[in-house]
This record gives C-alpha cells, sequence and structure tokens, in this order.
C-alpha cells in the first residue's frame, strides 16, 4: 500500500531530528513534543498497517535481532531495581522501545532501501535547518540580545544544532550518515542525492566538530578509492565537484553579510584549529572525563548505577574540573551506568552484528552502509552520541539492515495457520508497548513543559504561587520528574520566606512540609533533590534535618562550591564558626581545579572566600579579615576563577562582583582597619 510507505518514510524521516532538543528556526520553534510524538505515531501506525496488510509476513524474522539485543535490553530493564535515577533508567528503558520497534517495521516492509533512503532525507532536512539557523535566525536573536541579559549566552552558542543537544552530536550525526548518501548519488546516479549530500556537507562544516570532518573526509576518501580502482573518471570529477560545491557554500555563508552574521562557528574553528596540537593529547579533555567516570566504575563495577544515570556518580567522583552529564564514551556511559554485565551484553550485539555480517554477500551498497556503522561507532566511542536517540536509532537500525539477522521468509497457508496466533501475539505485544511508550514520552515532555512555563514565569516576575502552581503541574505529569519537586519546593520556600500574612504563611508550610515528606520519600541518590530537602527543612527551622540533608548533598557532590557555601552560610547562620571554618576547608582539595579547569561556578569561590572575611571581622580579627579581602579583590581582578559564564548555575556580571569586594575592603578600613 502506498499510504504505508508514506508513514514507513515519515518514521525513518523523523529519525535524524529526534536530539533530545527543541527546533528553533526563524519565527517558529518545533516543540521537541511533537517531533518526537510524530515519530512515535507513525511508527505506530506503520505496525498497525503492516499488521493488517502483510498477512503473509511471519514477524518472527525480527527473532535474529531480538536474540542478540535483548540481553541489552534486559539489564537496563533490571537496573530499575538499583538505579541512582529511577526517571533516567525508564527514559532509557523507553530509547530502547523506540529502537526495537524501528527495527521491527524494518524487518517487516518489503523495500528495504525506503529506510536508508528516508534517514538520509531526514538528515538533509535537519542539515537544511542548520543553514537556516545559522544565516536568519542567529543573527536577529543576537540583535535582540545585544543589550539584554541574554547577550553572554546567545553570544556563546552561535553554532546551528538543528534539534540536537549539542553541535559536535550534530555533526558527528551528519558525518556518519554522509557516506549513504554519497553512495546513492554517485553509484546509484539519483541528483536528488547530490544535493542532500552538498547539504549535508554544509551542515557538517557548520557544526565545526573535528572528528566529524575527520570521519567525512574519510569516508569520501574511500569512495575515491572505488572510483580510482574502477577507473571512473567522471564519478571522480563529480565526487570532488559535490565537495568543493558542499565547501564553497559553507564559506560564503560564513563570509556573507558579515556583519550581521554571527562569528561563533569562524570563532569555533580558529580556536580548534589553534589548539589542535594541544587538545589531541586529551582528546578536547575527553580523558579527564574518562578517569573521573572509571572511578565510579570501579566502585561499582558489576552492575552499575542504572540505565542513564552517568551523571549521578559522576558528581560523586567529580573532581571540580569538567562538570558535565554525558561520559563522552559509549563505553565508559556503559561500564558506569551497567557494569561489566552490561558491556558483555553490549559486545554480546556486537558479535551477533560480526557473525551475521559473515555470511552475507557483499555489495558496495552494504560496504557504505558498514562503513556508516563504523563512523557511528568510532563516533560512540569518542563523544556522547549513545545519550542521545538519533544515533541509537540509527546505529541499530543500520547493523540490523547491514547484518540482516534473518531473511524475510514468506509462510506457505499451512504454517500461516499454525502460526498465527503467535503472529498476532508479536503484533499486539509491539504495539502495546509502541503504546506504553508513547504515553510515557507524552508525559515526560508535558512535565517538561510545565517546567519551562515555570521558569519562564519566575524569570519575569510572576506572583510565586504562580510559580509553585506551574511546577506543581509538572510533578503532577510526571511524579517521578525530581526537578518538578526541586522548584517546587525552592518556590515554597521563597513564598515562606516572604510571605507576611500568618494565615497564608502557615498554609504555605503546610505544603512544604508535605512535599519534603514526599521527596524524602525518594530511593534516587540525586544531590540537588536533597540540598533543597536541606533549604526547605531550613526554612522551616528543623536544624538536625536541615544539617543531614546539606550534608547528604555535599556526600554526593562534594566539589560543588555551591554546595559548600550553602551549608557554610546556614553553620553561620547558626553562629557556628567552627563548623563553617570546617565545611570551607573540606573545598581545599579542589580549589585548584576550579582555577586550571576554568569551573564555570567559580563566582561562589569568591562568595565563600567573602564569608570568611566576614567571620574574621566579626570575631575581632580586622588585619586579618583586611588581608583576605584584599586577596579575594586581587583574584576577583585578575579572574583567578570564573566569575561570570553562561554555563554557572548563576549569571552575574564582573563588574558588579569587584564593586562587592571593593566595598568590602573600605568598609573594614573604615571600620579601624589598618594596612
Amino acid at each position: 500500500m502506498r499510504i504505508l510507505k508514506y508513514f514507513v518514510f515519515i518514521v525513518y524521516c523523523s529519525v535524524p531530528f529526534l536530539g533530545g532538543n527543541h527546533l528553533p528556526l526563524h519565527y517558529i520553534t518545533i516543540d521537541r513534543f511533537w517531533i518526537e510524538n510524530i515519530f512515535l505515531l507513525s511508527l505506530i501506525v506503520s505496525i498497525l498497517f503492516l499488521f493488517l496488510n502483510r498477512k503473509d509476513v511471519d514477524p518472527l524474522m525480527w527473532k535474529g535481532f531480538f536474540l542478540f539485543f535483548m540481553p541489552f535490553m534486559a539489564i537496563n530493564i533490571v537496573s530499575l531495581f538499583y538505579t541512582w535515577n529511577t526517571l533516567s533508567t525508564l527514559k532509557e528503558i523507553n530509547l530502547l522501545l523506540w529502537t526495537a520497534g524501528a527495527v521491527f517495521v524494518m524487518y517487516l516492509v518489503s523495500d528495504k532501501d525506503i529506510v536508508v533512503k528516508a534517514l538520509v532525507c531526514g538528515a538533509f532536512l535537519s542539515a537544511l535547518c542548520a543553514i537556516i539557523q545559522f544565516t536568519i535566525l542567529y543573527p536577529k536573536l543576537m540583535n535582540m540580545a545585544e543589550y539584554s541579559k541574554y547577550a553572554l549566552i546567545v553570544g556563546s552558542q552561535t553554532i546551528p544544532f538543528s534539534s540536537f543537544l549539542y553541535h559536535n552530536i550534530f555533526g558527528g550525526y551528519l558525518a556518519s550518515i554522509l557516506p549513504v548518501s554519497i553512495y546513492f548519488a554517485i553509484f546509484e546516479k539519483k541528483i536528488i542525492y547530490s544535493i542532500t549530500t552538498i547539504v549535508i556537507l554544509v551542515g557538517l562544516v557548520l557544526t565545526t566538530t573535528r572528528i566529524g570532518l575527520g570521519l567525512a573526509a574519510l569516508g569520501i576518501l574511500i569512495t575515491l578509492a572505488f572510483l580510482v580502482r574502477d577507473r571512473k573518471t567522471k564519478d571522480i570529477l563529480y565526487l570532488l565537484g559535490m565537495v568543493l560545491a558542499g565547501l564553497f557554500i559553507a564559506v560564503i555563508l560564513m563570509t556573507a553579510n558579515k556583519k550581521g552574521a554571527p562569528d561563533g562557528v569562524q570563532r569555533e574553528i580558529k580556536y580548534k584549529m589553534s589548539n589542535i596540537h594541544t587538545q589531541i593529547k586529551t582528546l578536547n579533555t575527553r580523558t579527564e572525563i574518562w578517569k573521573v567516570g572509571l572511578k565510579a566504575f570501579v566502585n561499582k563495577p558489576i552492575l552499575g548505577y542504572g540505565a542513564g544515570t552517568f551523571e549521578y556518580p559522576y558528581k560523586k567522583y567529580f573532581d571540580g574540573g569538567l562538570g558535565t552529564k554525558y561520559a563522552h564514551s559509549t563505553v565508559i556511559k556503559i561500564a558506569v551506568e551497567l557494569g561489566i554485565v552490561g558491556i558483555m551484553c553490549w559486545f554480546f550485539y556486537l558479535a551477533g552484528c560480526l557473525i551475521w555480517l559473515q555470511n552475507i554477500f557483499w555489495s558496495r551498497k552494504d560496504v557504505f552502509i558498514a562503513f556508516s556503522v563504523l563512523s557511528f561507532f568510532l563516533f560512540g566511542i569518542v563523544d556522547f552520541s549513545f545519550d542521545t536517540p538519533a544515533h541509537v536509532i540509527t546505529f541499530f537500525l543500520l547493523t540490523g539492515s547491514l547484518s540482516q539477522f534473518s531473511a524475510e521468509r514468506n509462510l506457505s497457508c499451512e504454517k500461516q495457520k499454525k502460526k498465527k496466533l503467535i503472529r498476532y501475539g508479536i503484533f499486539v505485544s509491539v504495539i502495546v508497548l509502541c503504546m506504553f511508550s508513547f504515553y510515557f514520552t507524552t508525559k515526560v515532555n508535558l512535565s517538561k513543559k510545565a517546567l519551562e512555563n515555570g521558569a519562564a514565569m519566575e524569570e519575569n516576575g510572576f506572583p510565586l504561587i504562580g510559580v509553585y502552581n506551574a511546577y506543581e503541574d509538572a510533578i503532577e505529569k510526571m511524579p517521578l520528574n525530581n526537578e518538578g519537586y526541586i522548584k517546587a519546593t525552592g518556590a515554597l520556600v521563597a513564598l515562606f520566606n516572604t510571605d507576611k500574612d500568618m494565615a497564608g504563611k502557615e498554609a504555605t508550610k503546610t505544603m512544604l512540609s508535605s512535599h519534603l515528606r514526599k521527596m524524602e520519600g525518594t530511593k534516587d541518590n540525586d544531590s540537588e533533590l536533597f540540598y533543597t530537602i536541606g533549604i526547605g527543612y531550613g526554612a522551616l527551622g528543623n536544624n538536625e534535618r536541615a544539617e543531614y540533608y546539606l550534608n547528604k548533598a555535599l556526600f554526593y557532590l562534594p566539589s560543588s562550591s555551591y554546595y559548600v557555601l550553602g551549608l557554610a552560610e546556614y553553620y553561620f547562620n547558626l553562629g557556628d564558626y567552627r563548623k563553617v571554618k570546617r565545611t570551607i576547608k573540606s573545598f581545599a582539595p579542589y580549589i585548584n581545579n576550579y582555577e586550571t579547569l576554568r569551573n564555570p561556578n567559580g563566582f561562589f569561590v569568591y562568595k565563600m572566600k567573602d564569608l570568611e572575611v566576614e567571620m574574621e571581622f566579626r570575631a575581632g580579627n580586622t588585619s586579618n579579615a583586611l588581608a583576605l579581602a584584599r586577596d579575594n579583590l586581587k583574584d576577583a581582578e585578575r579572574e583567578r576563577f570564573v566569575i561570570s559564564s553562561a554555563r554557572a548555575r548563576g549569571l552575574v556580571r564582573k563588574e558588579f562582583v569587584l564593586n562587592h569586594l571593593q566595598e568590602r575592603v573600605d568598609e573594614i578600613k573604615s571600620r579601624g582597619a589598618k594596612d
């Protein structure tokens, strides 16, 4: 049926947009909610059509893939019982359900090429969106934000990312899908794929990812090797023409109308080219992240900390240098999250692919798909592509397509009758699982949207009760979302501290107490959750519970300048200066990394030192207080620690910090301190 092909095409064409982010364009932003739901609805409809119309097809042809994929799926499900974050693990399982459904449809459609062609077309459209972002969206945003507090944020991100979380991951996807586009353009003589190849190359250059550009160059060289061997001079010139056209268009986009265009891409390219000799030694600082990840792995090597939870154990062993939510390596990610068992399950799937690869007849198309698979694999080794749905789904689709775990079989009427029940059972199970996935995805995205609404209301000065209701709506949509509780509790604490009406204050206290009890019931090891509970109990005057949870937060993220400051200020307000000193002293092992590795939260280090100044001054040690205040001011003047960063917990201007620290010095001097 023609309509079935349309839905199947939509399924796989939407995969390259599953980058885990919204798709901002000129005058419109396509919400992540719609991107993911279009994919899932198309997937469910495709399965229903296949169920109703492909009665001659045995769904058990999927069993070869299922055999090698299931152990990895199973360990992800088992990790729910010991995970450090339940919602993160459910999201990971949900992603694998998307993958299984997409592969299931691929095995049942009669035209397997439609899958690969749709992926290429999706990558082309995604690259086109990135070009629109660079040429139209970013100049408009920069003009709007030039004199606003968002100037720093907008200025730091002017590299197109389409709908991906980060431009490097987007570039890695384009580079990995490029060989397939080149195959259709060169060897199958499809003009439309010549256009997709050029546009994908343009998008890839604009992402500035060195690893992606390297993989793309290798793919082009392999294609040239085939063409030189076959002595196809016209095809060689055609390939070189496409490459030069892509590079030429990218250069034109970066240089044309330079006055209004963002210079983020040019700046990033210059930076990466000038630092390539120093950054090769550390793989662009990834090795530092891997070291911390390996520390976490060594402490729970068998089963890990739960699927999708890398950021939480990473925080526990983080040394104050390079903060991240992602492992920047598929192997490190799986090792930390699922332990040795997870690594074995992952390699079991790869072994299955290799076994089946030995049994196929290698066509030229298979070679290019194989290189695409290799590109996805290599890119995943050194970046966080396996945290991105587009990368995960495409990798399993291409390995499944290439390996041909099981060939399509037409059944006789007699066998159809015998396996009718099994056939129905498999189809119904897959459809039900996909519908559950659709429901879960919808609830997660609605919760995220409610959080964004609450943050916007809070930022624009809406009444705190309205802000709280928005965050409460996020909790209602997804009760497992800790961020909803964290934000709602923060709003209640602010409301409790500012409300002067006794009746209103008592009502707020009741709501706050209820929230804190619910949060205490979680099994997640989330440092931000514990910190928020501590702040909440501190506001209520329950010092015992407040101290317990503030220290627990610091236990799970000991290098946080924000948490150390919060606990130190808590003890300071209680007048317990001994514990203030002890808390600040606990930060000493991390302070050098805050300086040398430029941790974005250096502002809180200045506040810690300022607290020490205040403590010395109150104790009557005015000379020491003045010396500490001057040292703190000098550090700020030369920005020993980062003061202002778009990646920091709070955005503050350097001038504000310098003025405050200068006023502190003047205040101490005016009260009788001597030089």
